[in-house]
């Protein structure tokens, strides 16, 4: 296998990892597609391993990855793995390529952010400012006579016509279908009978470099028990908070701000409230780290269609709008973005105004007028 001989990306060059989140980003979602989150962060592992492995910055096998040079490259995504790889080999080299995998991917959640981010630089995606990615149009089109398409899908396009022909790939292309394949997301390439055709020779090409053999062993037979996974990540009881907390001097006061970041700087993020006479536990997620991790995965892990879902089938509806999620909540975000865009606002505040002077005539001077009933009035 030939390795480049520098670990040097140019501005718009992608790491085997980049490529690998652009191709499974779903454009209309605006998020990743995935039906298994620890085979992704698996998955991302793998990719960085990949990508020291072609730099000749480790040698993998079925058995072992050891280092190979422990020369940085320079890169903020593939030198913590590098210098963890380096640093532990040097104690004991006889660590299998799964462990390392089981290893790095416990600490790839972080760097999903630096990779996106990355792409938004490279002026592959752009972002909103809900956190929902749009793959930018090509400025060359493919062919002539043809309409641009995005790196993303030009990505895919690629990937896709390498398993339909039948030359082998270059070891990267090997190592990107292993890896698109283990977790899963060759399925949303394909219609599903173009999927099961091309499984075979899927299979086929992941069997052809050592490399992709060995991480997609790894990540494939990547088994982590619930027990090693909370040993693994730290978890800790959930502190409890006393029902006299709700006392404090800023809740009487109503402030509830001051009154949260003072739990927050007590309990810290996550605090649990036991209302014995209800015997109801509530917990509160609280703090500016919570929410900015709740902004970019609260379309993983809460989701309000799945407490909505019993409510839409007892009144005979398939979809409400606050049962709306993940793709469908995107979709309809991006029809009404047009309505609710500012140069729309504008054509009709003159109206608005009108109608606002017009209904101020008749208030009668002293009076009190109820706040909703008039607003509504209003609108």
């Amino acid at each position: 296998m030939d390795h480049p001989k520098t670990a040097e990306q140019s501005s718009k060059a992608l790491l085997l990892v980049e490529e690998l989140m652009l191709i499974q980003l779903n454009e209309t979602s605006g998020y990743l597609d995935t039906t298994n989150y620890w085979n992704l962060e698996c998955a991302i592992a793998g990719a960085i391993v990949g990508e020291l492995s072609l730099l000749g910055k480790i040698d993998v096998n079925l058995k072992t990855l050891r280092s190979r040079d422990a020369e940085l490259t320079g890169d903020k995504i593939l030198d913590p793995f590098l210098t963890e790889i380096v640093n532990a080999t040097k104690v004991d080299s006889s660590h299998t390529p799964r462990y390392w995998i089981e290893k790095l991917a416990v600490k790839a959640d972080p760097y999903l952010d630096l990779i996106f981010e990355r792409l938004v630089q490279k002026n592959y995606l752009a972002v909103s400012d809900g956190g929902f990615y749009t793959a930018i149009k090509d400025k060359v089109p493919q062919n002539i006579g043809e309409a641009p398409i995005s790196y993303a899908e030009n990505s895919r396009n690629r990937i896709k016509e390498i398993i339909k022909r039948h030359e082998l790939p270059n070891p990267r292309e090997v190592l990107l279908i292993a890896l698109l394949d283990v977790c899963s997301s060759m399925q949303f390439l394909f219609e599903p009978e173009e999927h099961a055709h091309f499984q075979e020779r899927i299979t086929f090409f992941g069997n052809q470099e050592l490399l992709a053999q060995s991480l997609k062993a790894a990540v494939a037979e990547s088994y982590i028990s619930l027990t090693s996974q909370r040993a693994l990540f730290g978890e800790k009881q959930i502190p409890k908070m006393p029902l006299r907390e709700l006392m404090r001097k800023s809740m009487q006061d109503k402030n509830m701000a001051l009154f949260f970041n003072e739990i927050y700087e007590k309990y810290g993020p996550v605090v649990e409230i036991w209302f014995p006479k209800i015997r109801q536990r509530t917990v509160m997620l609280l703090g500016a780290e919570t929410n900015t991790w709740l902004n970019r995965n609260s379309r993983l892990f809460f989701r309000s269609k799945d407490y909505i879902r019993d409510f839409e089938t007892a009144f005979g509806a398939n979809q409400t709008i606050v049962g709306m999620d993940g793709r469908e909540h995107y979709r309809m975000r991006t029809l009404l973005r047009q309505g609710y865009a500012r140069e729309t606002l504008e054509t009709v505040l003159p109206d608005a105004i009108s109608v606002a002077k017009s209904d101020l005539k008749c208030w009668e001077i002293g009076k009190n007028y109820p706040l909703t009933e008039t607003i509504n009035l209003l609108l």
